[in-house]
């Protein structure tokens, strides 16, 4: 069922992102074709956690070590997680973005979620402005939530990998997003937590087990 709201809402998300972009006709340069892939996996993280916020899937919370053998990484998520994949087309190109999604949930409502998405380097390139993607993909990322604002961003590392802390809060719903974006390659991977405290030793706990295996 997750899997099917959430397919069903990228397509038309993505589809109205078509259409504002149809009326551009000419050649797309890799630069813009990366923002246009940027956008799309902003668009997925958001629709995901629209998803998350309507089915409830709590369990008790014994923390455990989950390991993603497709996305290759670890970290400790409350309970097991659920999984979600899908495939997204990416405006005016042939190209599309595959992504991942696991999200565990806490007795007390607070929510964790890892995604991971990688940008088709055949096209895109090379990454060659890390913090510039991260910095457009948490305000693509914003900008498509309803209501949320980002409150604050830190570039920091994971290991020698470009990331960025970001904060983010919805005023009009009193919900507020914690999170960290890692781009490692080609691959971004975006740690999030809703509802809970930023400070709270188990989000600390999320955030620092985290860890690539490959």
């Amino acid at each position: 069922m997750i899997n099917l709201i959430i397919t069903s809402v990228v397509i038309y998300k993505i589809s109205k992102y078509q259409e504002l972009k149809a009326q551009d006709q000419h050649i797309i340069p890799k630069e813009e074709i990366k923002n246009n892939v940027t956008k799309v996996i902003a668009i997925i993280i958001g629709v995901i956690i629209s998803a998350i916020l309507i089915i409830a899937f709590i369990q008790a919370s014994t923390w455990i070590t989950f390991t993603s053998a497709t996305s290759h990484f670890t970290v400790q998520f409350p309970s097991q997680p659920q999984y979600s994949s899908g495939s997204s087309p990416v405006p005016n190109t042939s190209l599309s973005v595959n992504y991942e999604t696991y999200a565990s949930k806490e007795p007390n409502g607070s929510e964790y979620g890892v995604t991971t998405a990688t940008y088709p380097i055949s096209t895109v390139g090379v990454i060659t402005d890390p913090n510039k993607l991260l910095d457009g993909f948490v305000g693509a990322f914003v900008d498509g939530m309803k209501n949320l604002k980002l409150t604050s961003s830190t570039p920091t590392y994971y290991g020698s990998n470009n990331a960025l802390d970001f904060k983010t809060n919805d005023p009009i719903d009193n919900i507020s997003f914690y999170g960290r974006a890692i781009l490692v390659g080609q691959t971004i991977y975006v740690l999030m937590e809703g509802f809970g405290n930023e400070n709270s030793a188990n989000y600390s706990k999320f955030i620092n087990s985290f860890e690539v295996t490959q």
